[in-house]
C-alpha cells in the first residue's frame, strides 16, 4: 500500500475532503499488474453530493483512471460533475431552493 493523500478541494462551495491511496493493495497489484486505487470522499458537514446521500463515499478504481484526469482533485470533480448531470440530483438541487409551505 503506498501512501494516503489528503487533499481540501471546493465543490459547488462545499467543502469537500478527499483521501486518495494510488496502491491500495500491493498483492492486488502483483496478481492482477495494475494498482487499485482508493478514493475517499467526505462533505464539510456530510452534505449531499450528486453520488451519495450522505456526504461521504469510498470509491475504488483502477489508479489508471485517476491519472487520465490529472489525479485525485481532477478525477473526483469530473465525477462530481458528471453525477450533478443526473436526474435526481437536478431534482434535489431544484427542490432545495424552492420552499415548501408542506
Amino acid at each position: 500500500m503506498t501512501k494516503t493523500e489528503t487533499l481540501t478541494i471546493i465543490w459547488n462551495g462545499i467543502a469537500l475532503t478527499v483521501n486518495y491511496t494510488p496502491c491500495y493493495s500491493n498483492a492486488f497489484r502483483e496478481i492482477q499488474g495494475y494498482s487499485m486505487a482508493h478514493l475517499t470522499v467526505e462533505a464539510d458537514g456530510r452534505q449531499r453530493l450528486p453520488m451519495t446521500e450522505t456526504g461521504f463515499r469510498s470509491h475504488f478504481t483502477p489508479k489508471a483512471n485517476v491519472d487520465e484526469y490529472g489525479g485525485a482533485e481532477g478525477f473526483v470533480m469530473a465525477w462530481l460533475e458528471h453525477e450533478a448531470q443526473s436526474k435526481a440530483w437536478k431534482k434535489y438541487r431544484d427542490g432545495a431552493k424552492q420552499l415548501s409551505l408542506f
